[in-house]
Order: structure tokens, then sequence, then C-alpha cells
């Protein structure tokens, strides 16, 4: 009698459910060992695929009115794009978020936040693109919220104030006067090209600029800091107190206070120099 050498395959299945779709996978028991190691692999790629799938797709289309100042806030981030389209996109990871972000013109101002009284708990991606001719003159960021924006600014009066961990990060600003706040831990980057310059930076907000102004009025307190390195002024008068820090770079002339651990440093070679330090407040050139 011959011997027959019978195998029996033991045939298990696993499914798994991707986007509404369930893919049923064969196992051969008697190899299980190496399918394993795959079943890991491809339920890896399975997790990632949903969640691929799932992150950021709900998007809605809004027609906004004519505006010259954004402010956004809690949390939510915003790019300003140079377009003829004025209209705003809002991206959520969750549908029912939708309806909870607020974008409305008030007073000339674009407001973005998430509505009164409107709950939202570990929200991620909370992100609006604005699509706009307008002619920026004024925009605030607060409560973690972000404003960014690449587009060139022309105006004649610039205002920026960014506060409660708030940030802005600007493109090129051309204006006859600009005054840029940050504090609580606000942050402002940018680069500009104005006559008259205001800075006010407070309680750890960072103001951090390149390009040129003719006059310039600084002041830095609480930990403030003003990283001015790349900004050329030609006439200065800065302050910095309480463990504040700013950095220039001046042409002609600066007028210095530095106290109560204040700390200022200038590059340059101006003509004019009036300093004037106490209580351990500092001011050098670099």
């Amino acid at each position: 009698m011959e011997n027959y050498h019978i195998r029996i395959a033991k045939i298990s299945y696993c499914a798994i459910l991707i986007a509404g779709h369930e893919y049923v996978f064969l196992i051969d028991n008697n190899l299980l060992t190496s399918r394993k190691i795959i079943m890991k692999k491809l339920l890896t790629i399975a997790l990632l695929g949903c969640a691929t799938l799932t992150y950021g797709q709900h998007k809605e289309t809004r027609k906004i009115g004519q505006f010259n100042g954004i402010s956004v806030s809690q949390g939510i981030r915003a790019e300003f794009v140079q377009s003829n389209r004025n209209e705003v996109v809002v991206d959520v990871s969750k549908a029912d978020l939708l309806a909870k972000i607020e974008t409305k013109v008030s007073n000339n101002t674009l407001v973005i936040r998430v509505k009164p009284n409107s709950k939202i708990y570990n929200a991620k991606n909370l992100s609006v693109t604005v699509y706009s001719n307008a002619r920026l003159q004024q925009v605030s960021a607060s409560s973690a919220g972000k404003l960014t924006s690449t587009a060139a600014i022309h105006t004649e009066n610039f205002k920026a104030d960014a506060s409660s961990s708030g940030s802005i990060a600007l493109g090129k600003i051309e204006s006859r006067t600009a005054t840029i706040h940050a504090s609580s831990a606000g942050k402002v980057h940018g680069q500009l090209r104005v006559k008259e310059l205001q800075i006010d930076a407070s309680s750890s907000g960072s103001v951090a600029l390149k390009g040129s102004a003719t006059n310039a009025k600084i002041n830095a307190s609480s930990s403030g800091s003003a990283l001015l390195d790349d900004l050329t002024v030609s006439n200065v008068n800065v302050g910095a107190s309480s463990g504040a820090s700013v950095n220039i770079d001046v042409k002609n002339s600066i007028v210095a206070n530095a106290s109560s651990g204040g700390d200022i440093k200038y590059s340059g070679n101006p003509s004019k120099t009036d300093f004037n330090r106490s209580s351990g407040g500092s001011v050098s050139s670099k």
C-alpha cells in the first residue's frame, strides 16, 4: 500500500474595514508565524489609510464681504491669500465642527473664532484659508490663534497685535506708520519698510522684524523681547526693563534706557548716543 502524505491546511480569515469596505485576508495557520508579520504590516497600512482618509477632509467654502482687518483666536490657524475669490475655506477634522467655527465681518474686520457657547474639546486641525483682495490695515491673534501670510501689504497705517500665545507671521509690509504689540507670550514676525515704527513687547511677548524704518520707538518689559538685528533704523528711542531684551541695528542716533535687568544691544555706528542705565540694566554695542 502506498503511503500518502496528506497536508491539511487550516485556513482562517481576517477582515479589516477600511473606509466602509471590508477586506478579507485568508491565513494559512501552518504558516502562521510569517503570516503574522505580514498581517501586522497590512494592519499598519490599513490604519494609516484610515487616518489619511479621515483627517482634515471636512471643508466648507463661505463667501465673505469686504474688510481691512483680520482677527483670529481660540487655537484656529488662519492663512491670508491675496486673491479675487473673496471667500474663506474652513477645514476641520470632524464634520460637526464646521458649524462651530465663525467667520464674519464686523466693523471692517474679518473675525475668525469659535462661536460663543460652543464646546470644542481636544479639537485639532482647525484651519481657515482666507482668499481676498483686501488691503489689510490691521491684524490680531489671541488665545493661541495663528495668522500667516506671504502677501505683500501696502497701506498708510498698519497695526499688528498678538496676545495670549497668539502668533502672527507676515510677508513684506510697506506703510507710513506701523504699530506692533506682542504680550503674554504672543509673537509677531515679519518684514517691513516704514517711516514711523512703534513696538511694544511685554510679558514674554516677542517681536522679530526685518527691513527698515526711519524712526522707531521701542519698549520691552517683563521678559518681552524685540529681536531686530535685521531691522535697520535711522533713529531710535528704546527702553528695556524687568528682564526684557532688545537687539537692533542703528544708523544715526539712539536714545536707550535700560533698568531692572533690561538688556539693550545695538549694532551699527550711530553718531549720536544717549544712554541711561539703572538697577542692573545694560546698554552695549555688538
